[in-house]
């Protein structure tokens, strides 16, 4: 979030804070100190541990090579190894899935109405501007979609990319 916030537009950027219940910048820089220092302790005491860190709404906080590199430059600046993974899917399911985020947040629009305001996202303009600041190497793209899934699902394809084992793990029943 602060790399992002680094280069938003000041509304904006309030806009996204009060979303998490901040309300001021100066309260960020705080949160976000809390954070570094409790991330650093934690790598500190475990240095060879792996870890995880996910979002549905990266792509929409870091749009730009500006926020790409800042949120780069700072996981490398901790991390020793960096791949990025992004599933995408269908523009009609991703817009399906969208409205009904929309609703459940207060959104009072009919289907037709919210597919006109929708703006398609374009997947290879988005992957190539990613692999352009973090490199090929690091960033992989995934399509969201059972059939080109590992077993079928979300979970398990994520784990056979991350080489994670996934026996003996309790599969979502919808994943």
């Amino acid at each position: 979030l602060a790399p992002a916030l680094e280069f938003m537009n000041p509304a904006k950027a309030l806009k996204l804070l009060r979303k998490y219940d901040i309300q001021t910048l100066p309260e960020v820089k705080k949160r976000v100190e809390k954070f570094e220092h409790e991330l650093d302790e934690q790598l500190k005491s475990n240095p060879n541990a792996t870890y995880i860190i996910s979002s549905e709404t990266l792509k929409d906080m870091f749009q730009t090579s500006e926020q790409i590199i800042a949120l780069d430059s700072w996981l490398r600046s901790r991390f020793n190894s960096i791949r990025y993974v992004a599933y995408v899917r269908r523009q009609d399911t991703y817009l399906e899935s969208q409205y009904v985020q929309a609703v459940k947040n207060g959104a009072q629009m009919s289907l037709e109405d919210f597919g006109k305001k929708y703006q398609l996202q374009n997947y290879y303009q988005f992957a190539n501007k990613w692999q352009e600041n973090v490199g090929a190497e690091s960033f992989n793209l995934r399509i969201f979609d059972p059939a080109h899934l590992t077993d079928n699902n979300s979970v398990s394809d994520f784990c056979n990319f991350a080489g994670i084992n996934t026996h003996g793990l309790r599969m979502p029943k919808r994943a």
